[in-house]
């Protein structure tokens, strides 16, 4: 999506595939990561989703100010 690596065509780097997942050459050009069990998705094996049952919430640990993020709900 932001032209950092094309699974169709390039090849395994160390880091592609998030969260313990393999990366494996493909024969006819490209890779694909075997992601662990869980709920990551594909191509990357990273999380995008998650759910929250009623009356929930979220902690984050204290972050310096150079880091910045976004989180929407």
């Amino acid at each position: 999506e932001n032209c950092e690596v094309d699974a169709r065509s390039g090849r395994c780097v160390p880091g592609v595939c998030k969260n313990g997942g393999e990366c494996v050459n493909l024969l006819v050009g490209g890779f694909t990561c075997n992601c662990p069990s869980g709920e990551y998705e594909k191509p990357f094996c990273e999380m995008t989703t998650r759910s929250f049952p009623g009356q929930s919430f979220i902690t984050f640990r204290g972050l310096r100010q150079r880091f910045h993020f976004t989180v929407s709900f």
